[in-house]
């Protein structure tokens, strides 16, 4: 008697960025093992995702960035730029060529988490947080893939036909209250 393994289908959830529901892929011991390897892992946080949105800290790391940045050009920006932020974007306009690049995205990429912020705190952005079940207060924390499981990452583009490559890859952890971020 052979079995045959059923038939792979993927589901795209998201386009931006890709979410994809994978149906069939793996036999389920592998993915209990895979499960396993996680949970006794010591995941260690991304550093290319913005961990929580909504998070206090982040706006207190950004501030201390945006001086950290600016510190070397404080002499020069006028008074009338007081804010860490408004100090960043000075220095950005006015000093890029002597900044490395890594800074100014980012930078730019915490000015993004804070109008992200700012669309959730708006009407509209609580009417929607107001029609999930149980609403939501974070995204879902990010890890990078532990080294047990790097050969995943070749597994995706053969599962899809060699039509896709990765960018990078995460595992996502999500709590009670926690979703995707949306900016």
């Amino acid at each position: 008697m052979s079995t045959t393994r059923p038939q792979q289908s993927a589901q795209i959830i998201s386009a931006d960025p890709v979410i994809l529901s994978l149906q069939n892929v793996f036999e389920e011991s592998l993915i209990n093992d895979i499960l396993s390897i996680i949970q006794r892992s010591e995941l260690a946080k991304t550093k290319n995702y913005q961990e929580d949105v909504f998070s206090d800290s982040a706006h207190e790391r950004e501030d201390a960035l945006f001086l950290k940045i600016a510190k070397p050009f404080l002499n020069e920006i006028p008074a009338e730029y007081q804010s860490p932020v408004e100090m960043f974007v000075f220095v950005v306009t006015t000093f890029q060529h002597e900044l490395k690049e890594e800074d100014i995205i980012i930078g730019a990429n915490a000015i993004q988490r804070r109008q992200a912020v700012e669309k959730w705190k708006s009407e509209e952005g609580q009417s929607i947080l107001e029609l999930s079940d149980d609403g939501f207060e974070s995204i879902g924390k990010r890890y990078e893939v532990p080294d047990d499981l790097i050969w995943l990452e070749s597994k995706i583009p053969q599962i899809l036909s060699d039509d896709w490559t990765l960018k990078d890859t995460t595992i996502v952890c999500y709590e009670s209250g926690d979703s995707q971020g949306e900016s």
